[in-house]
């Protein structure tokens, strides 16, 4: 990641209990995976996420999906290593990043961080930043969407995060993920405290820190702080 994160909301800390998911969106940088995943023992790809795996000679645990996106030759070269395959028809209720999360809650995983979420078609975007919210319902816990460019972290009522960034972003944003959330910030160039923000009118945009450092407290409702690393 972009960060090193505390936050009052991991359950456990340690990288082992933490997946890291790559879905099919926009593909992160090769290097960037390729180093991020080191932190990380356990790894899962969705649909066309196995393609990025591939390219950067990652084994994912488990494919997941309908499998409409994915290279077959990928694909086989991942069964041919012993990928465990979960397939999914293609007329489905849920998105093949839903039965991640699904499946994440069903073999108690707590902690997943997501990477391939950003990038293309805005209503994937849209999913995946909101699907987290229902996986949170079912004991699974989304930490962040990320890639070397952007990333955002999910903080819910009664929780708090420090973000030190390793390289100063361009900007961080608030983003009311219910109608509306009552938030506290420290460490920026706009400090608030205990000011609501309202989702239908999105006014919290282009933020800094000071310092590479921020804390955000979330008092009332849920939120998402998304950080701009570089131009994408």
């Amino acid at each position: 990641m972009n960060a090193n994160i505390t936050s009052t909301s991991i359950e456990n800390n340690d990288p082992d209990s933490i997946i890291m998911l790559v879905l099919g969106g926009k593909p992160p940088d090769i290097n960037w995976l390729m180093d991020t995943s080191l932190n990380y023992t356990k790894i899962w790809a969705a649909d066309s996420g196995g393609d990025i795996c591939k390219k950067a000679g990652l084994l994912p645990e488990c494919l997941i999906g309908d499998f409409d996106s994915i290279c077959e030759e990928n694909k086989e070269w991942l069964v041919s290593h012993g990928v465990e395959i979960i397939k999914y028809p293609a007329e489905k209720d849920l998105t093949d990043y839903q039965l991640c999360l699904e499946i994440a809650s069903h073999r108690g995983v707590k902690n997943v961080i997501v990477t391939g979420a950003w990038g293309g078609r805005f209503d994937h975007v849209y999913s995946n930043l909101y699907s987290a919210l229902w996986g949170l319902e079912l004991g699974v816990r989304v930490i962040c969407l990320t890639d070397k460019s952007e990333s955002l972290f999910y903080v819910y009522s009664g929780e708090s995060i420090e973000i030190d960034f390793k390289k100063e972003p361009l900007a961080f944003s608030l983003i009311a993920l219910e109608s509306s959330s009552v938030v506290s910030v420290s460490g920026a160039r706009w400090n608030i405290s205990r000011s609501r923000i309202i989702q239908k009118h999105p006014y919290a945009i282009s933020n800094k820190p000071e310092n590479r450092k921020i804390k955000v407290e979330v008092h009332e409702g849920s939120v998402g702080i998304y950080a701009i690393i570089q131009n994408v």
